[in-house]
């Protein structure tokens, strides 16, 4: 049986990089191992794969310990015509089942959520889980007042021991009136980690932001530890990078974008299209005025989103009809990066998309220069439904607002940070198995 690994290493070593429980890092350890004998794998002769797993982690990984060489002796292959369900029962942490139809392959992870089993995927399916999820999403930022803030808590229910939240902060605000700046884009921050029963999660999350004002921080904290860890908002006038703004944070808990994660900056002049939101592995792209573009970045240097996050945006290099908002991101895990624009592609007002950021990861892209509103366009991965934005005005979530120009009319709503999200997930990780819940995904209005 062939299977494929093409990018079983990068993705395993990943995935070692961010587990912070050493049972998680033996099981990744184990399936590492497995790389050794998959091309000549043969499910008749487990004792063949054995061996040359043995051999691998002696020349590879140095000595292991008694846990790894218990599982190791313990690898006992179910073959299926069928992928495994939260439903089955391994007989032992390690257990592999083997698709023979699609050539997928699992490790079994044991109990998960709610008395159900997680099976974690390698090979053909490197990266995937098989697990039962819960999420609540934290939405409708867009409903508070502009430059408020909202606090909603959550109580851990028994039988859950560790969970995943993502957090960002709302993008900076741009101005109607020239000649004032736009707006950098808030963070993104994300953390997989543990907690006990009956602790009570607050979530902070931000509005909208408007005027001249910095978008506001997305924080979650615990009624027994503290604060956890934040995402900041976005800066007006974000044209080099401030620790104070636009950063992942640290509290109680590092989160695991902690070098990444960054909202993305204005033109050098401050003039322009605002910044895109962060993203999960990556940075928010640039806002530029024309073809003059920013001060240099040294996390995005790029008018395109990188990592899941949003695309900067951009208008016509004049005083005259204002400049579109930036892209935002969504909350269900790492997906496509948003889009950003340099250019001079006409100088007016436009309803076209041609100047607006893109959103990343299922975000909304940033609205156009149109001196007036349209329904927001993308956001399947933000939990909201479409909703009215307005010119220059930034997508949620946490995209930079554009500056604006002297033929705009003077519209409070125009050119504002886009609002801030964040979402509490049990059985899944972030970045990348964290996708909607389905049923048991809930939608919690701030």
């Amino acid at each position: 049986m062939s299977i494929d690994i093409s990018t079983f290493t990068s993705t395993l070593q990943t995935k070692l990089n961010n587990a912070s429980g050493l049972a998680e890092k033996e099981l990744l350890l184990l399936t590492k191992s497995l790389e050794a004998f998959s091309s000549v794998y043969d499910m008749q002769d487990m004792a063949t794969a054995i061996s040359q797993v043995n051999t691998y982690v002696a020349d590879q990984l140095g000595t292991i310990d008694d846990t790894i060489n218990t599982a190791l002796a313990n690898v006992q292959p179910v073959s299926s015509m069928v992928n495994p369900t939260i439903s089955q029962v391994g007989s032992a942490i390690g257990q592999l089942w083997f698709n023979n139809e699609t050539g997928e392959a699992w490790y079994y992870g044991g109990t998960g959520l709610f008395n159900t089993h997680i099976w974690i995927g390698f090979g053909s399916s490197v990266g995937n889980m098989i697990a039962k999820k819960q999420g609540v999403t934290y939405a409708n930022g867009n409903s508070l007042s502009d430059n408020q803030t909202v606090e909603k808590s959550y109580t851990v229910p028994s039988g859950v021991s560790s969970a995943s939240a993502v957090l960002v902060g709302s993008g900076g605000s741009g101005y109607y009136n020239w000649a004032n700046s736009a707006g950098g884009g808030g963070a993104l921050a994300w953390a997989n980690f543990s907690v006990t029963p009956g602790e009570i999660l607050t979530f902070t999350i931000p509005g909208r932001s408007q005027g001249t004002n910095h978008g506001k921080d997305c924080i979650l904290t615990s009624n027994t530890r503290g604060e956890l860890f934040r995402a900041q908002g976005g800066q007006h006038s974000a044209t080099s990078r401030n620790t104070s703004y636009g950063n992942p944070k640290a509290g109680a808990i590092t989160p695991g974008n902690i070098d990444s994660g960054r909202g993305g900056l204005v033109s050098q002049n401050g003039y322009g299209g605002g910044g895109g939101a962060g993203g999960y592995t990556g940075s928010g792209g640039n806002g530029s005025y024309g073809n003059t573009k920013w001060n240099t970045n040294p996390y995005n240097n790029s008018e395109n989103g990188t990592g899941g996050a949003g695309g900067g945006s951009s208008g016509y290099e004049s005083s005259t009809y204002g400049f579109a908002g930036a892209g935002g991101v969504g909350l269900y895990g790492e997906g496509p990066s948003g889009m950003g624009v340099t250019s001079n592609n006409g100088n007016s007002f436009y309803s076209d998309g041609r100047y607006t950021g893109k959103g990343g990861s299922g975000g909304f892209d940033g609205a156009d220069n149109n001196n007036s509103s349209h329904n927001a366009r993308g956001g399947d991965g933000t939990g909201l439904s479409t909703y009215t934005i307005y010119h220059g005005e930034g997508g949620a979530y946490g995209g930079g607002g554009g500056g604006s120009g002297t033929s705009v009319s003077s519209t409070s709503q125009f050119c504002r940070g886009g609002c801030g999200g964040a979402r509490l997930l049990f059985g899944g990780t972030y970045p990348n198995n964290a996708e909607h819940a389905g049923t048991d995904e809930s939608v919690v209005a701030t």
